[in-house]
């Protein structure tokens, strides 16, 4: 994180990388390694990109180092998609000293656009919008409350929302556990659900291009959508175990194979309601 927040060079971070390797490497060797973590940017996000940036100021806001920002610069252009093109600016946390998620970082840039605005006052308040991750901890539905003050949380929460103005965001995987007052509150509720089959060739092809994967054959492609209730973290986990296991001639059929067993293991906690104790489902099964 001393790379990425800013507090040493590029040349001090080779250095002690180089110092724990075998002799005779370099600090290419060192870029070579860190290229197969950055997955690049998807075909599908450039016409994203290019449209929202034409109706909206788009601001870039990343954890970032000497070593690897060079290369997010590279895949925006070799995607004709100069990065300075479709951001205002972008504020890079070891450019600002300082990381996602603390304060700071974010505090900076607001700072800077609203001086890039030129409107301080007006545009962009941070007051203006509130966002809660995994609200169903905050949310719960009173009928499960244990504790007076579970209720009291949920409906104090429920007051707030309905006198703060500006824009209130949730997100959550477990929507059955949010109070009905609460869903009743929201304009909107987005439901963004498993990968379809063209998703899952997208990710696919993102997550699995950069270690030269074969591309996928009709027969791979069948294969691959047959696997059911598939998300992107899934295809980032595979990923992650084929860049550490270096097996440089792995084919279609072992990459679905692990996509499989994958989305099999993460399905499996469904059967458990806690260590060592097996939920047996109602009813009957084909």
């Amino acid at each position: 994180m001393e790379l990425e927040a800013g507090n040493i060079t590029a040349e001090k971070f080779y250095q002690g990388v180089l110092a724990m390797s075998a002799p005779g490497k370099t600090p290419q060797d060192v870029n070579d390694a860190f290229r197969p973590f950055l997955i690049g940017l998807a075909d599908y996000k450039v016409p994203l990109l290019k449209e929202l940036s034409q109706k909206y100021d788009l601001y870039l806001l990343s954890n970032n180092n000497a070593m690897t920002w060079p290369f997010a610069v590279e895949e925006f252009e070799h995607k004709g998609l100069p990065i300075d093109s479709v951001f205002k600016k972008a504020f890079l946390s070891f450019e600002m000293h300082c990381l996602k998620p603390g304060d700071t970082i974010y505090q900076k840039a607001i700072s800077e656009i609203q001086r890039l605005s030129g409107t301080p006052d007006s545009q962009v308040q941070p007051s203006e919008m509130l966002f809660i991750d995994e609200g169903d901890s905050m949310l719960t539905s009173r009928d499960n409350a244990q504790r007076s003050w579970e209720v009291s949380q949920v409906n104090t929460l429920l007051t707030e929302m309905e006198n703060f103005n500006g824009i209130f965001a949730v997100s959550t995987n477990l929507i059955q556990k949010l109070d009905p007052a609460a869903l009743r509150r929201f304009t909107f509720r987005i439901h963004f659900d498993f990968l379809d089959d063209a998703g899952k060739e997208i990710f696919y092809r993102t997550y699995f291009g950069p270690l030269n994967a074969p591309v996928l054959t009709e027969a791979d492609k069948h294969s691959l959508h047959a696997i059911e209730r598939l998300t992107p973290s899934d295809f980032r986990n595979v990923r992650q175990q084929l860049f550490y296991l270096e097996n440089a001639d792995l084919t279609a059929a072992e990459i679905i194979e692990a996509l499989k067993l994958e989305a099999q293991s993460r399905d499996s906690y469904d059967l458990y309601k806690g260590l060592g104790e097996e939920r047996h489902g109602i009813g009957f099964g084909a």
